[in-house]
């Protein structure tokens, strides 16, 4: 077997072979050209093997070229095992062109990219047909393309590789007949057997105009599921009526992963992820009958968001029980607060204590108040909620990282010690003050990072020339630049990293 130096050494002649064999052909061979003549006969002497390691270390377009040096070389760089590895993206005129031949000579590609609906068009009657097979597909285009992106899913689940699906459709204008290509692509990939990840995500322009559409209630093809083999599922909620729930029942047995849209999704959605026994990862919009998912003890992971209406209706007394009960076993917590009333979220951060004597096992707490679009929430928005943190912050002894999202208040100030909350490492917050340094000079916020030798306050400094007495000769940073406030010895190895412009409390 070849040490790499060796291989990496040949690489660099693969180019001059094919120039070779090209001279050779046309018989005006230069002089220069017989010195690599000895390398050339050292490299047709490899075997097998080594030669395939050699020509592993060319790109795809490389590999064809390789094709032209000799009858050997032609059946080598078709060899399954170089273009397993390797990825194409199609979004271009000279990229779709390198893809068109991959697909007509390789065997297989680990992953190809196909965005726009232009190459699509250039390279659709070939996708639907090739015998080249992938594990992972990953298509970005109108709507309007959902029956040949269908035929290509079903053309690859033929083949037998294909593991990974992500589609992204996008369009403003979706009539009755793009709505009805959009129910064959879901019904073809509800059908599509082996797949293990499902990435569906719809723009907005195009789920705004299907959320006015009434739910689709049946589904065309026969009812027989597809053997369990998803483990990651993202799914909008505008299909999630009828094709979701049986997503959900059929891969019930091996999901790991589920990511929900913010549109209402159907009735038993809790109910079905309760069956998913190994789940561990959610990512969905509040729900009444949320309790029923306790029954899953391995969810370690859980982001929770509104829906747009919860903001007008009473808040969701499920959600309350579901959480005090969660957090008994959740690590990682994400809550979205954009469009909650302050007296709803306030309920929701105090049912973060749990219930029993037992400590909650969150290791990560996020919360988010600011809102996504142009639309800004009242001045002092997360204040009521966050000022309830303080009540129950002595109940996370496991806590090592906290995004407030909002300001951080001498309440919760207070109640930060190195003893209650020995593992708190990062502790992410709105900065009240012009300044991180005029802040960090604050008795209350001394007295906190001393008492908890771990910790880093991290926040955006919004300083100006001039509005901090304390900055006057002593420091100097960039108007908006993060800082972190910390008192543990500076040589000491913390996990968390460190710049000139952090703040050391001695």
């Amino acid at each position: 077997m070849l040490d790499s130096h060796y291989l990496l050494r040949h690489t660099q002649f693969v180019t001059m072979m094919w120039e070779l064999q090209r001279q050779l052909d046309l018989q005006e061979l230069p002089a220069a050209s017989s010195q690599s003549a000895p390398h050339c006969m050292e490299m047709a002497a490899l075997p097998e093997d080594e030669l395939l390691q050699v020509l592993s270390h060319l790109s795809p377009g490389e590999l064809l070229q390789c094709r032209q040096v000799c009858r050997r070389w032609r059946d080598l760089a078709l060899h399954p095992d170089l273009w397993r590895s390797k990825s194409l993206r199609a979004s271009s005129g000279s990229s779709a062109r390198l893809v068109a031949a991959a697909l007509r000579l390789a065997p297989c590609l680990n992953h190809l990219s196909m965005l726009g609906s232009e190459s699509m068009a250039r390279l659709g009657v070939l996708l639907s047909s090739t015998t080249c097979a992938f594990a992972k597909l990953y298509i970005w285009v109108d709507p309007a393309d959902a029956v040949l992106v269908a035929v290509v899913v079903s053309r690859q689940a033929a083949l037998g590789r294909l593991r990974v699906v992500e589609l992204s459709l996008w369009s403003r204008d979706l009539n009755e007949e793009t709505f009805l290509r959009l129910q064959c692509l879901h019904e073809s990939l509800l059908y599509t057997p082996g797949l293990e990840r499902l990435y569906l995500s719809i723009g907005e322009g195009t789920a705004d105009i299907m959320r006015w559409r009434a739910p689709l209630s049946h589904v065309a093809k026969s009812d027989l599921p597809v053997p369990a083999s998803l483990q990651v599922l993202m799914y909008p909620s505008e299909f999630a009526h009828t094709y979701l729930p049986l997503h959900l029942e059929w891969h019930a047995s091996t999901l790991k992963s589920v990511t929900l849209g913010n549109a209402p999704p159907p009735p038993r959605t809790a109910a079905l992820l309760s069956t998913v026994s190994n789940l561990r990862e959610l990512t969905c919009p509040m729900m009444a009958d949320m309790p029923a998912i306790l029954q899953c003890t391995e969810l370690k992971v859980l982001r929770l968001y509104p829906r747009l209406e919860d903001a007008t209706q009473p808040f969701l007394p499920g959600v309350l029980k579901f959480l005090r009960g969660a957090v008994m076993h959740l690590r990682d917590l994400a809550l979205n607060f954009s469009v909650v009333p302050h007296l709803q979220a306030s309920d929701t951060v105090l049912s973060l204590g749990g219930s029993g004597e037992a400590a909650p096992a969150l290791k990560r707490l996020e919360f988010q108040f600011k809102c996504e679009n142009d639309m800004s929430p009242p001045p002092g928005y997360g204040t009521v909620p966050l000022r309830n943190l303080a009540t129950v912050i002595h109940r996370l002894k496991n806590l090592v990282h906290l995004d407030l999202d909002g300001p951080l208040h001498d309440d919760l100030l207070r109640e930060l010690d190195g003893e209650v909350l020995p593992h708190l490492q990062e502790l992410y917050f709105d900065l009240p003050e012009p300044c991180m340094h005029e802040w960090a000079h604050r008795e209350q916020v001394r007295a906190a990072v001393l008492r908890c030798p771990l910790l880093h306050l991290s926040a955006m400094s919004k300083w100006e020339e001039g509005a901090c007495t304390f900055c006057q000769g002593c420091c100097r940073h960039d108007s908006c630049e993060r800082h972190v406030v910390f008192s543990h010895p500076t040589e000491a190895i913390c996990g968390v990293s460190h710049y000139d412009s952090d703040i050391h409390i001695k």
